[in-house]
């Protein structure tokens, strides 16, 4: 009888240690394209005019996961969005701002370090 416990503890923890060598490859393995590297923001104009149009745009971002644009505006409350990114990284668009005080742009999507985060942020001053 012993020997027949000892038999299958040991299939037992074998099979656990596979399973947990197995968990940590998989999770550890995200397609390179869908990581950002160096990822950039950037605004047409570092002061703009209240409601006066400007580009933002951003490079470098993931490709294969979803990327979210956060706006703050200097009241605090903001807004958050999917962005749809080109395969090479890059989006593009036109903001414009109601309220004086400084705009905060962040995209966030998946960082390197698998977790989703800011990769790139960028600020306006409107006046």
């Amino acid at each position: 009888m012993a020997d027949f416990l000892a038999k299958n503890v040991i299939r037992i923890v074998s099979g656990v240690i596979i399973v947990g060598a197995v968990t940590v490859l998989t999770s550890s393995m995200v397609p390179v394209a869908s990581k950002h590297k160096d990822a950039a923001c950037a605004i047409g104009a570092s002061t703009v005019a209240v409601n006066q149009a400007y580009a933002l745009s951003a490079t470098g971002l993931p490709t294969t996961d979803p990327v979210y644009l956060i706006v703050t505006p200097p009241s605090g409350t903001g807004s958050v969005s999917q962005v749809l990114v080109s395969s090479t990284g890059t989006w593009s668009g036109t903001e414009s701002s109601g309220l004086a005080g400084t705009w905060t742009y962040t995209f966030s999507g998946l960082q390197t370090n698998n977790k989703y985060g800011a990769v790139a942020i960028c600020s306006v001053h409107v006046s």
